[in-house]
């Protein structure tokens, strides 16, 4: 195949390791204690979760706002769930890690006159 640019010339001798982005996140030299999950970190922002610049994730907001909702509201709301950490399946589609499934166990209480049932 020919060289049709600096771009084509630079990928082609370039090796992308998926591994070295998953472990830009947990380098110890940038993170303090990286391998825990800390949110209150004063450079939390600096992860490349939802990668940056040009190529900012599209749903980072409201990724973001989902992630405040459940921190902040869950415990109040439902202060006896528990999560089945050996259960937790995860997902990979094209380099991003996710969770599939994650079952949780709570006690449901009564909502504005309503009865939750699982």
């Amino acid at each position: 195949m020919a060289d049709t640019g600096t771009a084509a010339a630079f990928a082609a001798n370039f090796e992308f390791s998926d591994e070295r982005v998953r472990a830009a996140n947990r380098d110890e030299a940038m993170f303090l204690d990286a391998a825990a999950f800390d949110i209150g970190r004063p450079n939390a922002k600096w992860h490349m979760a939802f990668s940056s610049g040009i190529h900012l994730c599209q749903g980072v907001g409201l990724a973001r706002l989902e992630m405040r909702v459940v921190l902040e509201e869950v415990p109040d709301t439902i202060p006896d769930y528990v999560v089945d950490a050996d259960s937790i399946e995860f997902r990979g589609i094209q380099g991003v890690h996710s969770v599939k499934s994650m079952p949780v166990t709570f006690t449901p209480v009564p909502a504005a006159g309503l009865f939750a049932s699982v």
